[in-house]
């Protein structure tokens, strides 16, 4: 069986500045890193973390 087609996206300066204007939902700037380049890439985030649901982004729960 094939694997899955996963891109890795770059971590860049605009998605870093994209990340320091989100609200403070999320206290961990990395994770709002994440949400970040989720947004920008119009991709779904997949977590287990209940706060990433407070943002913009599609949020896929995991258990």
């Amino acid at each position: 069986m094939p694997a899955p087609h996963l891109h890795l996206a770059p971590l860049t300066a605009e998605i870093c500045h994209e990340a320091e204007l989100l609200p403070p939902h999320h206290e961990d700037p990395f994770d709002r890193m994440i949400i970040a380049a989720a947004l920008s890439a119009r991709a779904p985030v997949f977590t287990t973390d209940p706060k990433f649901g407070a943002y913009a982004a599609t949020v896929i729960a995991q258990r």
